[in-house]
């Protein structure tokens, strides 16, 4: 198989969280995949059509449930629509703490900052 078609991944089990704000939080999955459900008046626990979730992909948190084993699993929004919600075994995402996503150099304003990409030399520059 071509490199280009291979993904590093790990398994770490992480500790669940006792409580995510409603407001949510960022998680990574650290398993190689983790597969989400759904849960349903009629039907119970289903696989979400989406159902699987990979390696190092995130996702917004914004609660703690019990899952269909019993134990902690973390209640997803889909990023596409805030009505749609799948569960997550909370021991598949690692809370991201807020020093790993939140903006760089707040001291500048935003309209002092750009990007700028260059096709050509395929180049990306931050300033």
């Amino acid at each position: 198989m071509h490199s280009a078609h291979l993904q590093m991944v790990e398994i770490r089990l992480n500790d669940p969280a006792l409580y995510i704000s409603p407001a949510g939080q960022l998680c990574e999955i650290t398993v190689p995949y983790s597969t989400a459900y759904q849960y349903t008046k009629f039907d119970g626990w289903i696989p979400w059509r989406g159902s699987r979730l990979y390696y190092s992909s995130l996702h917004w948190a914004t609660a703690v449930d019990a899952g269909p084993d019993g134990r902690a699993w973390y209640k997803i929004v889909n990023e596409l629509s805030d009505t749609e919600v799948y569960f997550v075994p909370a021991t598949h995402l690692r809370i991201l703490p807020l020093d790993e996503w939140s903006p760089l150099s707040l001291a500048v304003p935003p309209e002092k900052k750009r990007i700028e990409i260059s096709l050509k030399e395929q180049t990306l520059r931050a300033l």
